[in-house]
Protein backbone atom coordinates (compact mmCIF):
# COMPACT_ATOMS: atom_id res chain seq x y z
CA UNK A 1 0.00 0.00 0.00
CA UNK A 2 2.82 2.50 0.33
CA UNK A 3 4.27 1.74 -2.57
CA UNK A 4 1.42 2.62 -4.24
CA UNK A 5 1.17 5.38 -2.45
CA UNK A 6 4.19 6.34 -3.43
CA UNK A 7 4.01 5.37 -6.79
CA UNK A 8 0.52 7.43 -6.84
CA UNK A 9 2.37 11.02 -5.46
CA UNK A 10 4.56 10.44 -8.42
CA UNK A 11 1.82 10.14 -10.91
CA UNK A 12 0.06 13.47 -10.00
CA UNK A 13 2.50 16.19 -11.08
CA UNK A 14 1.78 14.07 -14.36
CA UNK A 15 -1.30 13.91 -14.25
CA UNK A 16 -2.11 17.54 -13.60
CA UNK A 17 0.15 18.71 -16.58
CA UNK A 18 -1.82 16.34 -18.87
CA UNK A 19 -5.09 17.62 -17.98
CA UNK A 20 -3.92 21.13 -18.52
CA UNK A 21 -2.42 20.38 -21.56
CA UNK A 22 -5.64 18.31 -22.87
CA UNK A 23 -7.41 21.52 -21.47
CA UNK A 24 -5.14 23.98 -23.48
CA UNK A 25 -5.74 21.72 -26.84
CA UNK A 26 -9.62 21.53 -26.46
CA UNK A 27 -9.51 25.41 -25.88
CA UNK A 28 -6.84 25.79 -29.17
CA UNK A 29 -8.79 23.77 -31.67
CA UNK A 30 -12.30 25.22 -30.70
CA UNK A 31 -10.47 29.06 -31.24
CA UNK A 32 -9.51 27.44 -34.94
CA UNK A 33 -13.11 26.15 -35.78
CA UNK A 34 -14.69 28.96 -34.67
CA UNK A 35 -12.22 31.25 -36.71
CA UNK A 36 -12.53 28.82 -39.63
CA UNK A 37 -16.44 29.78 -39.33
CA UNK A 38 -17.59 26.18 -38.29
CA UNK A 39 -20.90 25.35 -36.73
CA UNK A 40 -22.62 22.74 -34.84
CA UNK A 41 -23.99 21.39 -31.91
CA UNK A 42 -20.15 20.01 -30.65
CA UNK A 43 -18.76 23.48 -30.67
CA UNK A 44 -21.39 24.58 -28.04
CA UNK A 45 -20.79 21.15 -26.11
CA UNK A 46 -16.94 21.85 -26.40
CA UNK A 47 -17.52 25.19 -24.40
CA UNK A 48 -19.94 24.29 -22.45
CA UNK A 49 -17.76 20.97 -21.21
CA UNK A 50 -14.75 23.51 -21.12
CA UNK A 51 -16.64 26.14 -18.77
CA UNK A 52 -17.92 24.08 -16.56
CA UNK A 53 -14.32 22.16 -16.06
CA UNK A 54 -12.96 25.82 -15.29
CA UNK A 55 -15.55 26.33 -12.63
CA UNK A 56 -15.00 22.98 -11.46
CA UNK A 57 -11.38 23.48 -10.76
CA UNK A 58 -12.10 26.85 -9.07
CA UNK A 59 -14.45 25.83 -6.79
CA UNK A 60 -12.28 22.56 -6.08
CA UNK A 61 -9.35 25.18 -5.39
CA UNK A 62 -11.33 27.44 -3.36
CA UNK A 63 -12.71 24.58 -0.83
CA UNK A 64 -9.98 21.69 -0.86
CA UNK A 65 -7.34 21.60 1.97
CA UNK A 66 -4.10 20.18 0.97
CA UNK A 67 -4.95 16.44 2.21
CA UNK A 68 -8.62 16.59 0.28
CA UNK A 69 -6.62 18.08 -2.91
CA UNK A 70 -3.80 15.63 -2.69
CA UNK A 71 -7.03 13.01 -2.34
CA UNK A 72 -8.56 14.06 -5.55
CA UNK A 73 -5.23 14.12 -7.32
CA UNK A 74 -4.54 10.50 -6.41
CA UNK A 75 -7.87 10.00 -7.45
CA UNK A 76 -7.52 11.43 -11.13
CA UNK A 77 -4.37 9.81 -11.63
CA UNK A 78 -6.09 6.08 -11.18
CA UNK A 79 -9.20 7.84 -13.17
CA UNK A 80 -6.94 8.40 -15.92
CA UNK A 81 -4.82 5.53 -15.70
CA UNK A 82 -7.03 2.63 -16.01
CA UNK A 83 -9.80 4.06 -17.99
CA UNK A 84 -10.20 4.49 -21.43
Amino acid sequence: QENVLAESRMMIPDCHKRLEATLAELEATLAELKESGEQGVEIGEAESAITEVETVFEQFEDQLTSQERRCVEVLASILIKYLP
